[in-house]
């Protein structure tokens, strides 16, 4: 395993870091014979960052010396039973089933469920949390968080003990973590455990042949609790005489997850032969269809049978129409349409009163037509309610929803948008996700720009509604926002925005698109943007000149200027600029030969200006 070893002292280090937190140093860690076994534990894991990353996991619940020997008695043994192996690799090992069987049982199972994951892979957080809670692996007994607040405390506990890696919040969430995935070695273990612990995952990849036949081999070599299949090929429709033998039902009763996707190449949507029956998937809790388009537009057959589904997700899929049978889903928690478009939902939501999480599909606006969906009695219980639609939902019940906690709509009439706006600001005190797009065709007042600017739990906000000069009615609304993500699009501003937006102290990301600002300069004043870390300026037709005085965007870590081909140089302002690390300058051949020479990448004009950027992109 070629790996950087580390360091005794900075071992030590490290170890130190992953077991405290920042800041915390007890005072028996200060003791020379606490240094001493951190040193020989260091030595035992090999100088291994990994590998002491997850002993500081272990360690970290412990608060005593003794406590500390006892770790380093069970590493011994741990060591003892693995043998000596490859020197190294044994020693990661020996760690890894060590912080294994320190973690306590409900801990263990969501770990394992991690299996599915092929290598490099990761999992947005939020499907994670879904995917434990239909599992029932989430505990709610004895605690006021809901579901998704344990879950997420699930992960950042696996986080802490490095036994899962993470990425953290971005500018867009309040949440903790956006996406997780495993160490290769630690992935080798979880995959190990689970056949011992006869919890057993599978990832495969189909590449071609009778999709029953492949299912039927996959589920009959072991006991598998969680199959997900990476299409690679189409499916091949089934002769008509084998469409029961689709999971043979002695192979399928183990089968709690089965998850479908389209991997291959340039193919949107695949489309799921009528022949495929899903009715021998009795036991199953989680149904999930990715990039696929059913036959005749309605749901494959079978779905509506599977009485213990928790979660059913459709992403990135055709589907016409759910048929009303989705009612006899009556154990649904979650139903997910996140990134499909254009599929009519039956109003017969009120009957699944277990449904707790609802994302709704996108529509196009030409083809709503007169469907309606009535958003009203037996949605009390929602935690989550995405894509929203003023032209197709008819919601009743916005003073109702008070468990929500994560929010998305898309308001095309004033009347929605006020309502709206005075649940997100007085009735959904648990949101830790609101997003907001104002789309055009309405007459967008100050009065309701202020609403938003105003709104203490709305922190994405997208407007493609005309603005004019009504940033400048709003400046002192403006100080008091919490909003952390804003897009303009085709907004028409007329005069330069950046001195007012510039006082919204929480914002992370600015977005200006298409036809969002109409003058020809914009400066950024200095103390401007103090939290702001990216920034875009995309098809500015009438921009010449944009100025960035010293001060401004002290955070800014990303610039994105593309296609603004009036634009004449790059502002002078960018060389006190120390945090950023990534500019994108594309479709503006001018600008970008004043930062790069097409000769050979020699230095432009501008370039002392951005020299000290680490990544620079002209497209």
């Amino acid at each position: 395993m070629e790996v950087e070893l580390l360091k005794e002292d900075d071992a030590w280090d490290l170890l130190k870091k992953k077991t405290f937190p920042p800041d915390i140093n007890p005072e028996f860690v200060r003791e020379e014979s606490t240094c001493t076994l951190g040193k020989q534990m260091a030595k035992k894991c090999g100088y291994l960052p990994l590998a002491i990353s997850l002993l500081g996991g272990v360690w970290s619940e412990r608060n005593s010396t003794r406590e500390w020997e006892l770790v380093n008695e069970n590493m011994d043994a741990y060591l003892y039973n693995i043998g000596d192996g490859d020197g190294n690799e044994s020693k990661l090992e020996a760690v890894v089933n060590l912080s294994y069987d320190d973690l306590p049982y409900h801990l263990k199972l969501c770990f394992l469920y991690l299996g599915v994951l092929r290598d490099g892979e990761s999992m947005a957080a939020v499907d994670l949390y879904r995917m434990w809670i239909s599992q029932g692996m989430i505990s709610e007994e004895n605690s006021d968080k809901s579901p998704m607040e344990l879950a997420e405390d699930y992960l950042r506990q696996l986080v802490s003990k490095s036994i899962v890696q993470a990425k953290r919040k971005d500018a867009r969430h309040r949440t903790k973590f956006t996406s997780c995935n495993l160490h290769c070695v630690v992935r080798k273990l979880c995959l190990s455990m689970g056949k011992k612990e006869h919890y057993q995952v599978q990832t495969l990849e189909y590449t071609g042949g009778r999709f029953s036949s492949f299912l039927d081999h996959a589920l009959s070599r072991v006991k598998t609790r969680h199959l997900v299949i990476h299409f690679k090929a189409e499916l091949q429709e089934d002769d008509g005489e084998c469409n029961d033998q689709l999971g043979k039902e002695d192979s399928c009763k183990h089968l709690r997850s089965l998850h479908l996707h389209n991997d291959i190449t340039g193919r949107v949507n695949i489309e799921l032969p009528s022949t495929v029956d899903f009715r021998r998937f009795k036991s199953l809790r989680s149904l999930a269809f990715e990039g696929f388009k059913f036959v005749r537009g309605k749901l494959p057959r079978g779905v509506t049978r599977l009485v213990h589904l928790r979660n059913l997700r459709f992403r990135k899929c055709e589907l016409d129409e759910l048929q009303s049978s989705i009612s006899n889903l009556v154990y649904l928690e979650i139903l997910d349409y996140l990134i499909s478009k254009n599929t009519k939902i039956p109003n017969v939501l009120k009957k699944m009163v277990r449904l707790k999480q609802l994302l709704l599909p996108r529509y196009d606006r030409e083809r709503i037509g007169d469907y309606r969906l009535k958003l009203d009695k037996g949605l009390d219980q929602l935690e989550a309610l995405q894509g929203l639609n003023s032209l197709v939902h008819e919601n009743s019940c916005y003073t109702r929803m008070k468990k929500l906690q994560r929010f998305s709509a898309y308001v095309f009439d004033k009347e929605s948008y006020t309502a709206i706006m005075n649940a997100i600001d007085s009735n959904w005190e648990r949101l830790v996700y609101t997003y907001i797009v104002v789309e055009e065709g309405w007459e967008f007042t100050s009065t309701n720009l202020n609403q938003a600017f105003t709104c203490r739990n709305l922190t994405d906000l997208v407007i493609y509604a005309h603005l004019g000069r009504l940033l400048t009615e709003c400046w002192s609304n403006i100080i008091c926002s919490n909003i952390a993500i804003l897009c303009l699009n085709k907004c028409k501003i007329e005069e330069d925005p950046l001195e007012v937006l510039g006082n919204l102290a929480s914002l992370k990301r600015l977005c200006f698109h298409l036809g969002s600002f109409i003058g020809e300069r914009m400066r950024c004043p200095a103390s401007s943007f103090p939290c702001l870390q990216v920034f875009e300026l995309n098809d500015l037709q009438e921009l010449r000149e944009w100025k960035v005085d010293e001060g401004a965007m002290p955070l800014l870590l990303h610039l994105y200027i593309r296609r603004c081909l009036g634009m004449e140089m790059v502002p002078q302002g960018l060389i006190a600029m120390s945090n950023l690390q990534d500019l994108i300058i594309e479709g503006m051949p001018e600008l970008g030969r004043r930062v790069m020479s097409d000769n050979g990448g020699r230095e432009g004009e501008d370039f002392h200006k951005v020299r000290h950027v680490s990544k620079i992109t002209i497209k």
